[in-house]
């Protein structure tokens, strides 16, 4: 507790630095970063060999273009203990597998030291959005991906509440009346459909915190309408942690802390100002799985300095991010498409997927992967759609590629049923 602490005020003061100041520190950590990938991780070993890279040659960001952009595709190719620093303890690491935004599943492997710098970026990104430290904070996450022992890092515990679906939630807010609610726009769209006037009572709002799905203007009002409260967004993902708090202005987000560096790229190459590109990472403080020059799959305009809000730095504008599909169920229930790709993120045979609803009963699972899954892992997919998504079929296909849409994304839930928020894009 006490070095993140230390992390959070040292985050908060670098804050009021000049650009300079800010420019010299990232520099310094540049050159740091590319030395211990090359000598601690061969994967970025190898990836700077094969590009005729020099460690010495990159001394600062504006160096970072020479490295080749790095993506899910070519870490998944690599070893898993290839894209660990050596001397990392892996089985006594944390470690979380994640759906991929892109629908490339992959494993992030993370340091106690990272967890309490996270939680320092988390404590910072939610202070932006409005929450306080002693808030009495309810969460609806599926316990499956969401670790309760590595989210109690982030805040104290008996202020900390989790429930793992919406209906849940309406019970715990009895007992818990929570100051803040954390969740997916899908899931919350979901818990207010169950709304009466008595449960609005209930909650007592005074933020929403939310993320991980695009949320349009018309369900942004829905939810804050039926839960009486402002709705704010974080930009966060797995690989990086929390990226960037939505600014109060509602002129982007903003970056949370300059250890993160982001670059926009059109067809690879950095964008023209005012242009939409590729958003590419580099994460200049993590030394356990370091990503550098890694490309996240989203879409987004990056602006630097001042902000009509009173921030300077880093702000990311018109981001695109997921646009999967809820799914209707057979007895009409609908659930959030996070669900369904519950028993696929863990699977490292598995490169890429695409769930398909062809009806309330019927899915279609395409799968990229280098051999065809066994028999027990697939009736394990099967009893999972069968018991949590009402699934009478269940078929799973590999094939050679999954084609994105004229986006460039890759939608990894679909749904051909129609649509429950045809009004409310996601």
């Amino acid at each position: 507790m006490l070095k993140k602490l230390v992390l959070i005020w040292q985050r908060s003061r670098s804050r009021a630095w000049s650009p300079e100041r800010v420019q010299a520190w990232q520099n310094k950590l540049v050159s740091e970063v590319v030395q211990h990938a090359y000598t601690k991780v061969p994967f970025y070993r190898e990836w700077f060999d094969r590009a005729g890279i020099s460690c010495g040659s990159i001394q600062g960001v504006e160096d970072l273009h020479r490295i080749p952009v790095v993506t899910k595709r070519d870490l998944r190719a690599c070893p898993f203990e290839n894209r660990v620093a050596q001397g990392i303890d892996i089985v006594r690491s944390g470690k979380v597998h994640t759906s991929g935004s892109t629908g490339i599943p992959t494993t992030v492997v993370f340091s106690r030291e990272d967890a309490v710098q996270r939680g320092a970026f988390w404590f910072l990104a939610t202070w932006d959005l409005g929450q306080r430290p002693f808030d009495r904070v309810l969460a609806i996450r599926n316990e499956e991906r969401f670790r309760r022992t590595w989210r109690r890092r982030l805040s104290p515990g008996s202020w900390f509440r989790k429930v793992s679906n919406e209906q849940d939630a309406l019970g715990v807010a009895v007992r818990f009346k929570p100051d803040v609610l954390l969740a997916m726009p899908s899931e919350l769209y979901l818990l207010s459909q169950r709304l009466t006037g008595h449960d609005r009572r209930r909650f007592q709002l005074r933020l929403i915190i939310s993320g991980a799905e695009m949320v349009s203007p018309p369900l942004r009002k829905s939810i804050e309408d039926a839960f009486l409260a402002p709705m704010r967004m974080l930009y966060a993902c797995w690989e990086f942690g929390v990226i960037a708090a939505e600014c109060r202005a509602g002129h982007g987000y903003h970056l949370v802390s300059d250890h993160l560096v982001v670059e926009c790229l059109k067809n690879g190459k950095p964008g023209r100002p005012g242009e939409a590109g590729e958003l590419v990472i580099t994460d200049l403080t993590a030394r356990t799985m370091p990503f550098i020059r890694f490309q996240l799959g989203d879409v987004g305009l990056v602006k630097h300095g001042p902000c009509a809000c009173g921030r300077s730095g880093t702000t990311i504008t018109s981001l695109q991010g997921r646009s999967d599909d809820f799914l209707k169920l057979p007895d009409g229930q609908m659930i959030s498409p996070f669900h369904a790709a519950t028993p696929l993120y863990r699977l490292e045979s598995v490169l890429q997927y695409r769930i398909i609803q062809v009806a309330p009963d019927s899915y279609r699972i395409e799968y990229e992967g280098k051999e065809e899954l066994d028999a027990c892992k697939q009736e394990e997919i099967r009893s999972y759609y069968a018991k949590h998504l009402q699934a009478s079929s269940t078929v799973l296909e590999r094939v050679e590629r999954i084609e994105p849409d004229p986006s460039g994304k890759i939608r990894k839930v679909i749904s051909l049923i129609g649509r429950p928020l045809d009004s409310k894009p996601r």
